[in-house]
């Protein structure tokens, strides 16, 4: 499975605009997630080209999600960017595919929350 620093990127972006629920800057997001603020932007407007998010210009702009939580699975964050388990990987990686198409942003955050979840405890540790 590949996982690059731009998947990385995107995914706590995207858990950040899930839990935001609401227009977000760059510099924003950039702050909280202490992340490379021209990269992010990169691969925000990378995950708005694909349709992931919406972007607005202006003083009241930003990027907000363009479905809610429930509906953006990890796959498909993902494969905006190119990335994640590859069709021919074989049996794991299709395994890894199938649980990536079912996992939401909205299953992601609800773990991260839950007491005594290692979602939690790996979040509250970054």
């Amino acid at each position: 499975m590949m996982w690059t620093r731009s998947s990385d990127m995107a995914m706590r972006a995207a858990l950040y605009l899930a839990e935001q629920r609401k227009w977000s800057t760059v510099a924003e997001m950039a702050s909280h997630e202490a992340l490379p603020r021209f990269y992010l932007a990169k691969v925000l407007k990378m995950l708005a080209g694909q349709g992931l998010l919406r972007s607005r210009r202006g003083p009241s702009g930003g990027f907000m999600l363009a479905f809610p939580p429930e509906r953006v699975t990890l796959a498909q964050i993902l494969e905006s960017l190119g990335d994640g388990p590859r069709p021919d990987g074989g049996l794991l990686a299709a395994r890894c595919r199938r649980c990536l198409e079912r996992t939401t942003l909205a299953d992601v955050l609800k773990a991260m929350h839950a007491p005594g979840s290692c979602l939690g405890a790996a979040a509250s540790t970054d």
